[in-house]
C-alpha cells in the first residue's frame, strides 16, 4: 500500500494489523499531517467533499473544533453568507475541488475572500473576513484510485490587510502628489571624485514640476541638460541633504529660469543613497512685489528725509528773521512763532485757536509798558 498521506483511516483495518511497519508508517505521516505549520484538511473525492481529516493547523487559524469538521460536508462546515453579495469563496472552492477530481489535477486558487463564522464569548455567531490561498491536490493509492483531496490553505488576512492598507495610502499619496500645486521631484545626485555635487537627475516629478519651472519632460533627464549653466547653489544645497541627510528649507534665485524658488530639500529614505526630494513653489511675483514694496519704503525714507532738511532750513530762516513771524494752520490756529516774536510780545502773548479768537490779541510790549505803535 503506497499512501502520501498514510492516516489510519485511510489504510485497510486488515494491512494495518498485518503490518506493523504500515502501522508505524501510518503513525508517523498522522503526525506528520497534524502537527504541519501550514493548515490542511482532507477531503472524500464526491460533490459533498466530506471532511476526512484535518490538522492542528487549520483548526487553530479556522477556531473550529475537529468534531465540528471532521465526517460533514466542507460547505456545511463553511455556509455561504446570503446577506454578503461579495461572499463568493464557497462557489470558488467548490469549483475548484471539483476541478481537481475531474482532471486529477492539482488547482491552486489565487488569493480568497473566505469569511468565516466566529462564536463570540457570550455564545453569538459573526462572520469574520478572511483571505486565504489555497491547493486541492488529488491523492491517488498505487492503482490509481483516487483516495481523497487535499486542501492546504494558508490565511493570508494579515498580509493582504496589510498590502490593502498600503495600496490605499500610496493611492492617497499619489492623489496628493498630482493635486497640489507645489512643484515635486525626486532627484539623485551625481559627486565627482572630491564628492562635490556636479550634477543631478530627475527620478519623477509630480504635474505641477512644468508649471512651476517652465521645464517640459524633465523625468528621466538631468539638470545639466535640461539648464546648462544652471546655479551653483542649487547643486550645493541638494549634495548637503544627500551627504547629511539634514533637511534645508532656503529660497535661491535661478537665474537661467528667470525665476525665484521656495524650496524645501529633504532625504526621503536614509537607505537609499544619493536621493533628494525638493517641494518647491516659484515665487518670482512675490519677489517682484517684495522690491517694489523695498523700492517704495526707499523713496519714501528719501522723501522724508528730503522733507527734513526742508524743515531744517525753513526753522533756520524763521529763528534768524530779526521780525517777528507767526505760522498759523487754516483756521487760524498758531502754531509757532519764531524767536523774534516771542522778544517782542513775550513767551505768555496769547495763542488763538481759530481766527475770531485774534480779538483778545491786544498790543502790548514784552516790558508792559504802555507803549504804543
Amino acid at each position: 500500500m503506497v499512501v502520501a498521506i498514510g492516516l489510519r483511516m485511510l489504510i485497510p483495518s486488515d494491512v494495518a494489523v498485518q503490518h506493523s511497519p504500515a502501522l508505524m508508517a501510518s503513525h508517523i505521516f498522522e503526525e506528520i499531517f497534524n502537527t504541519a505549520p501550514v493548515g490542511s484538511y482532507l477531503l472524500s473525492p464526491t460533490a459533498d467533499a466530506t471532511v476526512l481529516a484535518v490538522n492542528d493547523a487549520f483548526l487553530h487559524v479556522s477556531s473550529l473544533l475537529r468534531e465540528e469538521m471532521v465526517g460533514r460536508s466542507l460547505f456545511e462546515v463553511f455556509r455561504h453568507n446570503e446577506a454578503d453579495a461579495e461572499d463568493t469563496g464557497v462557489e470558488a472552492l467548490r469549483r475548484s475541488i471539483a476541478l481537481a477530481v475531474q482532471t486529477g489535477e492539482t488547482q491552486r486558487m489565487p488569493l480568497q475572500r473566505f469569511p468565516l463564522w466566529v462564536t463570540a464569548e457570550d455564545g453569538s455567531t459573526r462572520y469574520e473576513e478572511r483571505f486565504w490561498s489555497a491547493v486541492n491536490t488529488p491523492i491517488f493509492d498505487a492503482d490509481g484510485t483516487m483516495l481523497c483531496v487535499s486542501h492546504t490553505t494558508n490565511d493570508v488576512t494579515e498580509s493582504h490587510l496589510t498590502r490593502r492598507q498600503l495600496t490605499a495610502s500610496e493611492q492617497r499619496y499619489r492623489t496628493l502628489f498630482e493635486a497640489i500645486n507645489q512643484g515635486f521631484c525626486l532627484i539623485e545626485i551625481s559627486f565627482d571624485e572630491a564628492d562635490e555635487p556636479v550634477d543631478y537627475r530627475f527620478l519623477t516629478v509630480n504635474p505641477a514640476f512644468e508649471l512651476q519651472t517652465g521645464l517640459a519632460d524633465a523625468q528621466g533627464k538631468s539638470i545639466s541638460e535640461l539648464i546648462p549653466g544652471h546655479d551653483r547653489h542649487f547643486f550645493d544645497i541638494y549634495g548637503a541633504v544627500a551627504r547629511n541627510g539634514e533637511p534645508i528649507h532656503a529660497q535661491r534665485e535661478a537665474s537661467q529660469l528667470r525665476r525665484w524658488f521656495d524650496i524645501y530639500a529633504f532625504c526621503p529614505d536614509a537607505s537609499v543613497p544619493n536621493q533628494v526630494g525638493v517641494l518647491f513653489s516659484d515665487i518670482i511675483e512675490q519677489r517682484r512685489n517684495e522690491e517694489r514694496l523695498l523700492q517704495s519704503e526707499r523713496s519714501a525714507r528719501a522723501a522724508a528725509r528730503a522733507a527734513l532738511e526742508a524743515t531744517r532750513r525753513l526753522d533756520a530762516v524763521l529763528e534768524a528773521a530779526p521780525i517777528g513771524i507767526v505760522v498759523s494752520d487754516e483756521h487760524g490756529a498758531i502754531e509757532r512763532v519764531n524767536r523774534s516774536f516771542a522778544k517782542l510780545w513775550g513767551e505768555e502773548h496769547p495763542r488763538p485757536a481759530e481766527i475770531d479768537d485774534f480779538q483778545m490779541w491786544k498790543a502790548r510790549w514784552a516790558d508792559h509798558s504802555d507803549k504804543h505803535g
